[in-house]
This record gives structure tokens, C-alpha cells and sequence, in this order.
């Protein structure tokens, strides 16, 4: 299942290049019908976790952002 993970790095790459005024790709984020799967990426890793379809995405990824720096 997680053997797709590289593709993330991949998309990161391609975004970074498309809109390379617009900064550095920090994460991406999934809307389901019953979930939200946030993939925050720091250097070559990446932190995978899902919240409430409520919830305030943005606020989250800041938040761990900076709990791990």
C-alpha cells in the first residue's frame, strides 16, 4: 500500500517547478467523503495523518510544522 509513497516527492518536484515563484511545497492534502489525509513533507520523509473533514487543515499543518522544528 505505502510503496506509492515516492510519488508525493515526485508531485513536490513537478509543483516546485510549475509555480517556482510560489515557494516551496510544505504538504498535500486529500479530501474524502469521511476524512481528510494530510502528507506533510520535511527533507526526504514524510508525516501521513487524517483528521475530521471539519477540521481547519491549514491551522494543522502549521502546528506540526512546528512542533517538528
Amino acid at each position: 500500500m505505502l510503496s506509492y509513497v515516492h510519488v508525493d516527492f515526485m508531485e513536490k518536484d513537478l509543483f516546485e517547478d510549475v509555480f517556482r515563484d510560489a515557494g516551496e511545497v510544505r504538504s498535500f492534502v486529500t479530501f474524502m467523503d469521511h476524512i481528510i489525509l494530510v502528507r506533510i513533507l520535511v527533507g526526504e520523509e514524510g508525516l501521513f495523518f487524517t483528521v475530521d473533514p471539519d477540521s481547519d487543515v491549514t491551522t494543522l499543518v502549521e502546528m506540526v510544522e512546528e512542533a517538528i522544528e
